[in-house]
């Protein structure tokens, strides 16, 4: 305390023996009460149910620590305008097909309605940059509204959702669309609005794809067969990555879901940095793993 003080308040000074406080002392009798750590969850038993989507198999194989920041401690972010845009336009390709199975070929004009029902203002870097992304939206849904009138075939499923189960697993999701022709040949399409515009980087794709795994091993599962081919199509370029699945790889598939389903069981979340699944995570600013700093 200031001598000042004590001067302003005719009060004697403090006694010559006082002894002065450091300020160790003063932070540890100001500190709040120490709250103990949460204890960690327990583990999930093998014979309980887990769900898991297509989605957080492949987050928890791209990286643990994504995965529980996403599915298990929700860290909020803001969305990504990839995100926003490829959302948009995937729910206008999805009622496009709706309609078609309704027996109804909606306009570009009411294509464009629902592109722009389904736009969110987020994430864009400012408002012409939104601007741009939103016509080069309207251009693609017309371009693939051409594509698909010319083909004359309409999906035989669109958003089909499945649920498997391997063991104490059940594995979730949907497919964009399922065409089976009147031989049996069936085809599952996953819709792409990346800028993919080399076919073979677009069969790769299709080839490697966990994703497309899954659904071949959905489809196996609930019909008794493989898919006959499996698709990603970029709605962009119009360019179609096909590949198809054999018994072997739904094998190796079901074998890699069980064994991430058993590291989640034991909330096996140690980070797997990488320097390109780092830069485009979400979370690379506040993981104290990552691979990229900006």
């Amino acid at each position: 305390m200031s001598p000042f003080v004590l001067e302003a308040l005719d009060l004697p000074a403090a006694p010559k023996k006082a002894k002065r406080g450091s300020a160790r002392d003063a932070i540890e009798r100001f500190a709040p009460v120490p709250v103990p750590s949460a204890a960690a969850p327990p583990a999930v038993p093998d014979d309980e149910l887990l769900t898991l989507s297509h989605r957080q198999i492949d987050d928890f194989q791209t990286c643990p620590a994504k995965y529980r920041y996403i599915h298990q401690l929700r860290v909020p972010i803001l969305r990504h305008h990839a995100i926003i845009y490829g959302a948009a336009v995937h729910s206008a390709v999805e009622e496009f097909h709706k309609a078609r199975q309704r027996g109804k070929l909606l306009s570009d004009d009411e294509l464009i309605q629902v592109l722009e029902g389904h736009w969110a203002s987020e994430g864009f870097v400012h408002r012409q940059h939104e601007e741009l992304r939103l016509e080069q939206a309207k251009r693609t849904l017309r371009a693939f509204r051409e594509r698909e009138i010319a083909t004359g075939t309409v999906p035989t499923q669109i958003e089909q959702e499945f649920s498997v189960l391997l063991g104490a697993n059940r594995v979730i999701g949907r497919w964009d669309r399922l065409d089976v022709a009147a031989d049996g040949t069936a085809v599952i399409t996953d819709y792409k609005t990346s800028d993919v515009t080399d076919p073979e980087k677009a069969q790769k794709k299709s080839a490697d794809s966990l994703q497309l795994s899954i659904y071949a091993m959905a489809y196996r599962r609930i019909s008794g067969r493989l898919p006959d081919r499996v698709e990603l199509s970029y709605v962009e370029s119009g360019v179609v990555g096909s590949s198809t699945r054999t018994e072997e790889q739904i094998r190796e598939t079901e074998s890699a879901i069980a064994l991430s389903a058993a590291r989640i069981r034991r909330h096996e979340f140690a980070a797997k940095p990488e320097y390109q699944a780092c830069r485009y995570c979400p979370y690379s600013d506040i993981c104290p793993a990552t691979a990229y700093r900006e």
